[in-house]
């Protein structure tokens, strides 16, 4: 390993600017380091933080620097580098600990309750526990919190709970710990569901729900009512369903936990993307605002960060609906949040989709053809829009007849022969190019209404495919004839 690569240089890449002053600061302290060369070494790393991969920095080097009248020995230097990570452990849970007053005021009273001062241990206890109380929305970790604070209070040595008839903190206690139990199970009991869900699995057995029943009704915040109203449901690809949950969700979602929100959202989000994929296209529009929502409440951003899906998600379902101007302006405040080796290839695809939206096919079909996409997840997703393009100016002139079939052709054979793409997908890809082939061919027919509609019938069986609301729509195009011209293709 290079000297660079070490722990130690690990964890000081995880210190920011300020932070590392503030690490050279907690060194220069009596109370937190009495090894002076730490200083010295610090001193001497600071201009390679936070790389440390320059030219000029080694072992033997720093070595010298730090006993200039030693010999090179491995094993001091370790030791010393080694005793440097421990410090920065320390510091950063010291960092931690400052942010978190909850944990300040536990480590407080169980100081007082060591020494004895159990009136004082009540007293921070009692406010402690009343900050809790005050939260707009009280964590599942504070129900932890609480559970040992009342139980702790009831056990103590100095305290008549156990000998009286007020034995209210243990009553405290079970009533805490009962939510901290029901609202972990139903996260469990969701994420089993969601699993089952997505494996494409038959529906889940009771998994234990009949025994959260009390619980629940004793307990019924905002969140146990969201788990429960969800586990509860018998069918995931019902649309009135996912209606009723997704307005409750947005009306009390401001009384969720961070991480409740953002697991119930996510199930959302899913409920949404299977009936989209079902055909069911009256979702698209919730399913955009569910990415707007998600966006705009930092569920789908983290640290400056967007995920390939998302940016491409939101420019797809966006550019689907019109909605060109909150497309661009997305794009113009993302695009930077994106990994460096993807946001090339993103934006090329953004701009091509765009323009397909909005009707310049040649601009699309350009872009596509000269950009080459290095990204798995595009490369297949241009060429099928490339496809989607081709069949657009077939729709326009029926001459391009030929080209269009004849680049399908060569669309499914490319698919076919990815060895990147799991069967399912190679499968998708090729019936959707397939589905657009029959299409096309029944576009020339002079009487066609009864092949669309026998095709329209095969799309709505068809549980999961690429491109299906697509397909639909181009039937129904056809159906009523150019959109422009109101004539029969």
């Amino acid at each position: 390993m290079k000297f660079h690569e070490a722990k130690v240089f690990q964890l000081l890449r995880l210190l920011k600017a300020k932070p590392f002053r503030n690490f050279g600061k907690w060194l220069q302290s009596d109370w937190c380091n009495t090894n002076q060369r730490l200083i010295r070494v610090y001193d001497l790393l600071k201009k390679y933080h936070p790389d440390y991969d320059q030219a000029g920095l080694d072992k033997k080097g720093l070595f010298q620097k730090v006993y200039p009248n030693k010999p090179y020995n491995d094993k001091v230097l370790r030791n010393l580098m080694g005793e440097l990570s421990n410090q920065v452990r320390a510091f950063l849970i010291n960092c931690q600990l400052q942010q978190d007053q909850n944990l300040q005021a536990q480590l407080l009273i169980s100081a007082f309750a060591e020494k004895g001062r159990y009136g004082w241990m009540e007293e921070e206890s009692e406010r402690l526990a009343n900050r809790i109380k005050k939260e707009k929305v009280i964590h599942r970790a504070d129900f932890l919190v609480l559970t040992k604070l009342y139980e702790q209070l009831y056990y103590q040595v100095g305290t008549t709970y156990r000998q009286t008839q007020d034995g209210s903190p243990l009553q405290e206690a079970e009533a805490w710990l009962d939510q901290y139990y029901l609202l972990g199970k139903l996260r469990l009991a969701n994420e089993k569901r969601e699993r089952q869900l997505r494996l494409q699995r038959s529906a889940p057995e009771s998994i234990g729900l009949d025994l959260l029943d009390e619980l629940a009704r004793h307990y019924p915040n905002a969140a146990v009512k969201l788990y429960r109203q969800r586990l509860e449901q018998q069918i995931m690809g019902d649309l009135v369903q996912f209606e009723t949950f997704h307005l409750q969700f947005l009306t009390v979602q401001d009384q969720l936990e961070t991480r409740d929100r953002k697991i119930l959202f996510y199930a959302l989000l899913n409920d949404a993307s299977r009936l989209l994929k079902t055909g069911n296209n009256d979702v698209l529009t919730a399913l955009f605002g569910l990415y707007k929502f998600g966006v705009e409440k930092g569920i789908l951003i983290h640290k400056k960060q967007i995920t390939e899906h998302t940016f491409l998600n939101m420019i797809s379902i966006g550019n689907s609906l019109k909605e060109f101007d909150y497309v661009a302006e997305f794009r113009k405040k993302y695009s930077s949040y994106l990994a460096d080796d993807f946001r090339v290839d993103a934006e090329k695809f953004a701009n091509a989709h765009t323009d397909y939206y909005q009707g310049q096919y040649f601009a699309c079909m350009r872009t596509l053809k000269d950009h080459v996409f290095s990204s798995r997840l595009l490369v297949n997703r241009s060429r099928m829009l490339l496809l989607q393009a081709h069949f657009e100016f077939f729709l326009d002139d029926s001459s391009f007849f030929e080209t269009f079939h004849h680049y399908a052709l060569a669309f499914e054979e490319y698919v076919r022969n990815d060895k990147r793409l799991a069967k399912t997908e190679i499968k998708a890809f090729r019936r959707f190019s397939r589905y657009a082939r029959q299409l096309a061919q029944i576009s020339t027919y002079k009487h066609r209404e009864g092949a669309l509609k026998k095709l329209a019938d095969a799309l709505e069986r068809e549980p999961y495919m690429q491109g299906k609301f697509w397909l639909l729509e181009k039937i129904r195009q056809i159906k009523k004839g150019h959109p422009d011209t109101g004539n029969p293709i």
